[in-house]
C-alpha cells in the first residue's frame, strides 16, 4: 500500500544525479509535502504544466521545426500504407459490414 505524506525521499534523484530544472523543482517540492503521486499526476504536469509544461511552452512540438516528425507529414504515402493494411485486413475477415 502507498504511504502517503511527507517523504526524506529524494523524488530527484536519478541515477546518482538530481535533476534541476523548474518542474523537476515544483514536482519534487509537491513530492515531499504531499508524499507519492499517480503515474497520470505525473505526466499531466510534464505535458500541461502552465509555464514548463511541454505542450505549453510555446515551441512546435510536431513537424519540421518540432521535436519530432510524424510519417503522415513526410509522405501521402503513410496514407496509402495504412489503408492497404486495413483493406487486406478487412477482406480477411470476410468483409463485415461496418460497426461503430
Amino acid at each position: 500500500m502507498i504511504q502517503r505524506g511527507p517523504s526524506s525521499f529524494d523524488p530527484l534523484a536519478v541515477a546518482g544525479q538530481t535533476l534541476n530544472t523548474p518542474l523537476s523543482r515544483i514536482l519534487g517540492d509537491r513530492i515531499r509535502g504531499e508524499g507519492p503521486i499517480t503515474f497520470a499526476d505525473w505526466m499531466d504536469a510534464c505535458l500541461y504544466h502552465p509555464q514548463h509544461g511541454y505542450y505549453r511552452r510555446g515551441k512546435p512540438t510536431v513537424g519540421r521545426d518540432g521535436d519530432f516528425l510524424t510519417s503522415p507529414e513526410v509522405h501521402t504515402i503513410f496514407g496509402a500504407a495504412v489503408g492497404h493494411v486495413a483493406l487486406e485486413l478487412w477482406q480477411q475477415c470476410g468483409q463485415p459490414a461496418p460497426f461503430e
